[in-house]
């Protein structure tokens, strides 16, 4: 992807990537994601989020 480990962006990548959201997710009012480097990252709401990332939801979380 071209991000630094432990910074993986869920958009704006250069190409198409699979994404995946657990559905636990959506019931969050504000969600944190990585914004590139080990040390950055962005607020934003779930749903917003789901829709930028055009992530499947699923349930992934035990």
């Amino acid at each position: 992807t071209g991000f630094a480990i432990g910074g993986v962006a869920p958009i704006g990548h250069l190409i198409a990537i699979p994404a995946f959201a657990d559905k636990t997710l959506l019931d969050f009012d504000r969600v944190w994601a990585a914004a590139g480097a080990h040390d950055a990252v962005f607020a934003a709401e779930p749903h917003a989020m789901v829709e930028a990332a055009q992530a499947v939801v699923a349930t992934l979380a035990a």
